[in-house]
Order: C-alpha cells, then sequence, then structure tokens
C-alpha cells in the first residue's frame, strides 16, 4: 500500500506513513514507520524528513535506487541501496532523497537526548555521537527491523509491550557503534 498526502502526490514526508511512538528507556519517544512508496525511473518521487534534533535510521527491506538532495536541490549520484542495509543520519537539518525505484523499508526518528538515556543504563557506552552510516550491510539492525514489521500489520499499527524493548535493543545497536569514522 502507498501512503500519499499534500498537494503533489512526487513529495512525501515520514508523516504520511503508519508510525508507533514508544518509549524505549521511559522518557523520550521513538518513532517507527514503515514506510512504502511506489516510485518509477521515469517519474521520480522525493521523500523529505524535516529538520529535528534525531537522528533517522532507515532499513531497506528491498534493494531500491536514489539520490540524497542537496538543500540548494543538487542531486548527489544515485546509488543502489541493498536489502538488509541501512543509513543513519543526523537530522539537525532535514533531509531529501529522489527515489528511481519503489521504497520498501522501516524509518526510525531516534532524538539526540534518547541516545543520552541509553547511556545513562549502560556503563562503559560510548558517549560519542552516533557514526553516520550510509548503505552499510547490518544484519543484527535488519533482524531487529524484520521483528517489528508484524506490529504494522493491523490499522492502525499495534504495539506490543515487546516493542520498546526491541526499539531499544535497536538503539543500544546503533550505540555499540557510536565514535567510528564518519562516512
Amino acid at each position: 500500500m502507498s501512503h500519499e498526502t499534500g498537494h503533489d502526490p512526487r513529495m512525501l514526508d515520514l508523516r504520511a506513513f503508519p508510525a508507533i511512538v514508544v518509549n524505549p528507556f521511559g522518557v523520550e519517544e521513538a518513532r517507527a514507520a514503515s514506510i512504502r512508496i511506489v516510485a518509477r525511473a521515469d517519474e521520480p518521487r522525493e521523500f523529505n524528513l524535516a529538520p529535528e534534533a534525531a537522528y533517522f535510521v532507515m532499513l531497506y527491506l528491498d534493494p531500491v535506487d536514489h539520490c540524497d538532495l542537496l538543500a540548494n536541490g543538487e542531486a548527489l549520484p544515485g546509488r543502489r541501496y541493498g536489502r538488509g542495509s541501512l543509513c543513519l543520519i543526523d537530522l539537525s537539518e532535514g533531509a531529501r532523497i529522489r527515489l528511481s525505484s519503489s521504497l520498501n523499508a522501516l524509518g526510525f526518528v531516534l532524538p539526540f537526548q534518547l541516545a543520552e538515556e541509553a547511556r545513562q543504563g549502560e556503563r562503559g557506552m560510548s558517549s560519542a555521537p552516533l557514526r553516520l552510516r550510509r548503505n552499510e550491510q547490518d544484519a543484527i539492525a535488519y533482524r531487529l527491523g524484520l521483528s517489528i514489521l508484524p506490529c504494522f500489520e493491523k490499522d492502525p499499527p499495534d504495539a506490543p509491550p515487546s516493542l520498546p524493548h526491541m526499539i531499544g535493543a535497536l538503539c543500544a545497536h546503533l550505540l555499540d557503534g557510536a565514535g567510528m569514522s564518519l562516512h
């Protein structure tokens, strides 16, 4: 199912998709969304993420072709993102991509303060910001994402009691790699 809102059906944002909000560590909210966008090479679509004090994690459930768009509208070279890969970006300035194929993914908005909250409960966890990642295979994150997919089978999505723990595990896994070199 493709979800569309707004006046221009070629431009979509995260609010257009089914989402679940949880508090994995007790205070800060994390959002998870099932993102499905139908696109064709001859009719590209844009996916926009508004600026906020958060990280965005996209877990690709199927291969997709897209390119990043700079603030001035310039398109960076397109890339193919494989099934099981992820991107983790800083949303401070927002982000935009242009799709040239359909997108089937899970998207997670993890506020900066959520990472701090996760670190408070773990000794020895790096205090460095999350490492920005693009098109990296991550089997653990992918399997955690697959475990969350059944939550989106109902309309509206269902948040079982285990969901905060699953999203908390994803956050902790991403924090394990914090402080490594940027991509």
